[in-house]
């Protein structure tokens, strides 16, 4: 700890990137405060003087007292304070050994080179702790939103599905009589018209952030009218520091109007270039997750949503796009060929390793496969991020690359501590491995890790899951269960007895938004804004700031399949493309088994199907 913080008080102090410092856009108060980062702090920096290399020592100006006759000093500049860029240390003040490299570029322009993002170029960062937009200290937490008293939030009256428990729901009599049942209500967010200069993706990001208790608004007059339903209109206006003014909302209701316009008159959003910002967004409320039957309009309603996925965009373009419409159709030689050639132009491009692997795996060239992911750590090595999504690529190519990839997951683990995912792919990778004991150990610290407040929501829950089914498994290989259950007692944790089947969600890109969405045969589908299935099954929370895990859990046995799995990038925000890892988890009580299904999703708000479970 002592070594990693003095290479970053050195790193920082010569405004030079080290393995325990990144590169931060630090938006507020709060994104300083959270760096321990003074506003006004001036670092030494070299310059060329007079006899070469100099260092110029700098420190905050001292204004002298105005005399009768002086000017006063211009005010300085907040808004190009407020982007400032810096060289932050590593978050070593809490977490002790967390560092901030890994993470995505910048990534803004067209094209195979010009969406940068995670996946081209090596610019070391990680938004929410390194470049990009990082944020904390938004969203509803980690037991998931719980504003509504309909629908799917924990306070809710109505809409819990079904099972016994909170709400009403389907078996929840005595005697095997039938409970009744709620529809979970349904909000979709509409498209918005911004004038003025702040991206729309960030104003959709801070909108749907504040959406719980936007559907609060309309859940408890719900309450009162169930057949409530219809578009409401909203206006306002972001000024020059970023707070909002002259909100209005008009229709549905007057009081739901009236509190939606309060919601969105409390948001305060990044300060915006070019002065204030001009926005219009609707939202369409439905009581039953279906069409409302009024306005209509180009807004997407709750059952538009079922068919969102077919009709967007492809989630993927040029070369890589080629190459995966050609083994799509079987044409393995012109994959290869095209990948190859791409490769050859573009070594370091982790795009062209992608295309390349994923042909040699069509041809199932195991060893070359894994030699090209392999690649992708090499190339990055200092990239958590990037050491991950390679090792959810080996991970598909079986126990040929397991070794590899639970190499690469420890590093990337040791490297950023504070990152859930890390912990989670290194303990199930070395379950797969047949390490029952040092999977049970890596989960543990997982859940003994100090993560910041609200940056992965709903994670607790997946951890505590994964460390009951874990100790299940290493149970019933005969590890030792009186230190087992100490292990778990002293988190106040038990051992799973139940089978279950979860789709665990993970992606490598940080300040950006991807949804999950999961429908049954039976017509049900569950995403962020209907969290669980009439059939069985609960999303446990929506991430929006990038990474995951997201996970939706049925318990017991599967009894709607085939389940349709998929996902939309709603956010590409800041960090280009998004890659990551679906990742099915089945366990019977004392044995799991796995199936990997990594994507790469290149256009903002396309649908990626990532197939069918049965």
């Amino acid at each position: 700890a002592a070594l990693r913080a003095e290479i970053a008080r050195r790193s920082t102090a010569a405004r030079v990137l080290s393995s325990q410092t990144s590169m931060l856009v630090l938006e507020s108060e709060a994104d300083y405060d959270r760096y321990h980062i003074a506003r006004t702090a001036l670092a030494d920096i070299l310059v060329i003087g007079t006899d070469g290399v100099e260092v110029t020592r700098r420190a905050a100006l001292q204004i002298a007292a105005a005399g009768p006759g002086d000017e006063p000093p211009p005010p300085p500049d907040d808004d190009a304070a407020d982007r400032e860029v810096g060289s932050a240390t590593d978050v070593a003040s809490q977490f002790d050994s967390a560092s901030t490299t890994g993470g995505a570029g910048d990534g803004a322009g067209d094209g195979d080179d010009g969406i940068a993002g995670g996946l081209l170029g090596d610019a070391p960062a990680d938004a929410a702790d390194g470049f990009g937009f990082g944020r904390s200290g938004f969203g509803p937490g980690g037991g998931g939103s719980g504003w509504g008293t309909i629908g799917t939030g924990r306070y809710g009256t109505i809409g819990h599905g079904s099972g016994t428990g909170s709400g009403y729901g389907v078996g929840g009599g005595r005697g095997g009589m039938r409970g009744r049942t709620a529809s979970v209500p349904s909000v979709r967010i509409g498209a918005a018209t911004v004038e003025g200069g702040l991206d729309r993706a960030i104003i959709r990001r801070y909108v749907r952030r504040n959406l719980p208790k936007i559907t609060y608004c309309y859940e408890k007059q719900l309450l009162s009218d169930p057949g409530l339903a219809g578009q409401v209109a909203t206006t306002f206006t972001i000024t020059p520091d970023g707070t909002v003014t002259g909100a209005t909302a008009t229709g549905v209701h007057a009081e739901v109007a009236r509190c939606i316009a309060a919601v969105l008159a409390t948001v305060q959003y990044p300060r915006p270039t070019g002065g204030a910002v001009r926005v219009a967004y609707p939202f369409v409320f439905s009581p039953t997750g279906g069409s409302d039957g009024g306005d209509g309009g180009s807004v997407a309603t709750g059952a538009a949503a079922d068919d969102e996925d077919a009709k967007g965009e492809p989630p993927l373009t040029g070369k890589l796009a080629d190459i995966m419409d050609a083994l799509r159709r079987r044409k393995l030689d012109v994959a290869l060929t095209r990948a190859r050639a791409w490769h050859a132009e573009a070594p370091g491009d982790v795009l062209a390793l992608i295309g390349l692997g994923e042909a040699l795996e069509a041809r199932k060239d195991v060893a070359a496969a894994a030699r090209v992911y392999g690649s992708i750590i090499d190339l990055f090595p200092g990239r958590a991020d990037l050491r991950r999504f390679a090792g959810e690529r080996l991970e598909r190519l079986g126990d040929a690359a397991r070794a590899l990839a639970i190499d690469t997951y420890r590093r990337a683990v040791a490297d950023r501590p504070d990152h859930v995912t890390g912990h989670r792919l290194l303990a199930y990778a070395l379950e797969r491995a047949g390490d029952h004991a040092g999977a049970f150990a890596a989960i543990l610290a997982g859940i003994d890790q100090p993560y910041p407040e609200d940056r992965f929501p709903g994670a607790d829950r997946v951890l505590a899951e994964d460390a009951g089914m874990l100790a299940a498994v290493y149970l019933a290989a005969d590890g030792p269960r009186a230190d087992v259950e100490r292990e778990l007692t002293a988190r106040h944790l038990e051992v799973a007895d139940q089978p279950s089947t979860r789709f665990i969600m993970y992606w490598e890109t940080d300040a950006n938004d991807v949804d999950f969405h999961i429908r049954d045969a039976r017509g049900g589908h569950a995403w962020y804004s209907s969290m669980e299935l009439p059939s069985g099954g609960e999303l446990y929370a929506d991430n929006t700031t990038g990474y995951g895990p997201e996970c939706f859990a049925i318990p017991g046995t599967p009894k709607a399949g085939p389940y349709r799995l998929s996902i939309n990038y709603y956010s590409q925000g800041p960090m280009g493309y998004g890659m990551g890892l679906l990742q099915i988890q089945r366990f019977d009580g004392k044995h799991l088994r796995f199936e990997d299904r990594p994507y790469v999703i290149m256009v903002d708000h396309a649908f990626v199907d990532l197939g069918t479970y049965r």
